[in-house]
């Protein structure tokens, strides 16, 4: 999945210090494969061509691409180039933050999550939308439409989802330091109701 964000709600950042009491780092490998994903606001399946978007610095992490659930920081972002395939990495710290205990308890449930990349336009921004059966170039591949082509956008942010429009995107646990508060499912699930 990508959503597109407003730029201006992006500023509030949140500054990370070194792994302490709770946080956890995740590598996302990759945070988009370059493939093709399935957006809610586009008719057609969507390819964002990774060599001509930017990565913001200073992204945040959120869950479900929403702006009052921050999971923490991007750390690292990066385009890559693995033998002319075109992908995005990306290593996230996730604090303690509501959303995150939201997160880590469905993961403790089983609940597959994958990462999602936000864009959001700019003045360059770019669709190119090919019909059924055209043939296009995109991060050193080969695509068929229908498919719409996204040129010239920034990265913003990524995403925890639970339904990520790019089933190749993954995320890894890579280190973390267990908090003495960690809450299992059954806890969050607990303390959701009891502000129901």
């Amino acid at each position: 999945m990508i959503r597109f964000t407003d730029k201006m709600a992006l500023q509030a950042r949140i500054a990370l210090p070194e792994l302490k009491d709770g946080q956890h780092a995740y590598k996302f490998i990759p945070a988009y494969s370059g493939g093709v994903l399935e957006v809610d606001s586009y008719p057609l399946p969507v390819v964002v061509n990774i060599e001509t978007v930017e990565l913001e610095a200073g992204m945040n992490c959120l869950l479900d691409h929403q702006l009052d659930k921050p999971l923490g920081g991007i750390v690292k972002a990066k385009k890559s180039n693995r033998g002319g395939i075109w992908s995005v990495e990306a290593t996230a710290v996730i604090g303690n933050t509501p959303a995150s205990r939201e997160f880590f308890a469905l993961e403790s449930a089983g609940v597959t999550q994958r990462p999602s990349i936000g864009l959001y336009r700019t003045n360059r921004f770019k669709e190119t939308q090919y019909k059924h059966g055209e043939s296009f170039q995109a991060n050193g591949r080969t695509f068929t439409g229908p498919a719409i082509l996204i040129d010239h956008g920034i990265i913003s942010e990524i995403s925890q989802v639970i339904i990520g429009g790019d089933i190749e995107a993954k995320a890894a646990l890579i280190a973390q330091v267990r908090s003495k508060n960690t809450m299992s499912f059954s806890e969050w699930l607990l303390q959701e109701k009891s502000m129901i």
